[in-house]
């Protein structure tokens, strides 16, 4: 009750006549990773208070050990927090913390540097914060602007329906959130502020479904001409965009391709050979004589002079059950492009592997 009453004082959390009550505290656990030098030793906690401006502030929780990590549970009010932890002869890097309702919460510290250092955490800088959909969704912060490609790239720290990045330097990025195979992309500006600013960035479930369901409803094969090399397929993402995120085709987003880019290139020429033998197999009525009429599954993927097995699909499996009648078998195959099932062509190989396609229901 004690630690409660001094949190309520340092953070403001008292109101006053008819002022309203003050809004539920967030419930944070703090687990602090010792140095061997001080593993027994309760370490010293702090916060600040970057909103308020309040000086750093020591509380002293209840600790309690397991496994040699030392934890502990506080309320704290909503705030954008530093908070730090030290022992007797050691430190660590201080994490900047937006505490959110919605659940308990949780900061890891490491005591992982000797007090002889202390370097400067830039305290001063911002946070960027959100809500997501999923927990297993991965986020990723990219400075817009700069000349170095992706060396800027930063994974956020994912904290049950929440993630957050500390200390992020006034300038443009894109927040990118991926799910599954889908990444979506939203552009954010993080102001100048003499204290740190927060940024906040979420999304929601029903728009997280709507950018991967647009992708698949959009999804084929387009046909291009190359001078050199002729006429060819690849395989794209349908436009995908809702509630200011982009997922396809992404920005130009250092280490994310646009085209493609759920096929390996090895892969993608294999489609184009399978592309050819069903076009030019006079054997197979029109219908079955265009890649769109299957559904193309890469069984493996080769290299090392390893096969390359991929197999197609027939979606209309009774038109195939018609229409194809080879040795005795529903399937017709294909080894490193050349027919042996009446696909009467052959097609020189561009990688290292050979390709075995198969046509099955």
């Amino acid at each position: 009750m004690l630690q409660r009453l001094l949190l309520a004082i340092a953070f403001g959390g008292f109101t006053f006549g008819l002022a309203a009550a003050a809004p539920a505290p967030v419930k944070v656990n703090i687990a602090v990773l010792p140095c061997a030098q001080d593993a027994a030793a309760k370490p010293d906690l702090y916060l600040s208070d970057i909103d308020r401006r309040f000086a750093r502030l020591q509380i002293h929780p209840d600790w309690h050990e397991a496994g040699g990590v030392w934890a502990t549970r506080v309320d704290v009010p909503r705030a954008h927090y530093i908070v730090d932890a030290s022992s007797q002869h050691c430190s660590g890097a201080s994490q900047q913390w937006v505490a959110l309702p919605g659940g308990e919460r949780h900061v890891l510290l490491a005591l992982n540097e000797s007090k002889i250092l202390t370097t400067d955490e830039n305290m001063y800088a911002a946070a960027v914060y959100g809500h997501i959909p999923m927990p297993e969704m991965s986020v990723e912060l990219l400075p817009a602007d700069s000349v170095l490609g992706d060396s800027g790239r930063r994974s956020g720290t994912i904290d049950g329906d929440t993630y957050q990045f500390g200390h992020v330097v006034p300038g443009r990025y894109y927040v990118v959130m991926g799910f599954g195979a889908v990444r979506a992309a939203r552009m954010i500006t993080v102001p100048t502020k003499p204290y740190g600013a927060t940024v906040e960035v979420s999304m929601e479930k029903s728009t997280a479904l709507g950018l991967s369901q647009a992708e698949s409803a959009g999804s084929r094969f387009h046909e291009y001409s190359d001078p050199k090399f002729g006429p060819y397929s690849m395989f794209e993402l349908g436009p995908s965009s809702d509630d200011g995120w982009i997922a396809n085709p992404l920005p130009a987003v250092a280490g994310y391709p646009v085209w493609g880019k759920q096929l390996s290139s090895a892969v993608v020429r294999s489609v184009e050979i399978a592309r050819k033998l069903v076009v030019n197999d006079e054997a197979l009525p029109p219908e079955l004589r265009k890649i769109e009429a299957y559904e193309i599954s890469v069984a493996a993927y080769g290299g090392n002079g390893r096969p390359l097995f991929l197999r197609l699909i027939p979606r209309d499996e009774d038109l195939w059950a018609r229409s194809v009648t080879l040795m005795g078998s529903p399937c017709a195959e294909s080894r490193t492009g050349i027919a042996i099932h009446g696909m009467g062509m052959s097609i020189d190989l561009a990688h290292d592997s050979a390709t075995v396609i198969t046509i099955c229901p």
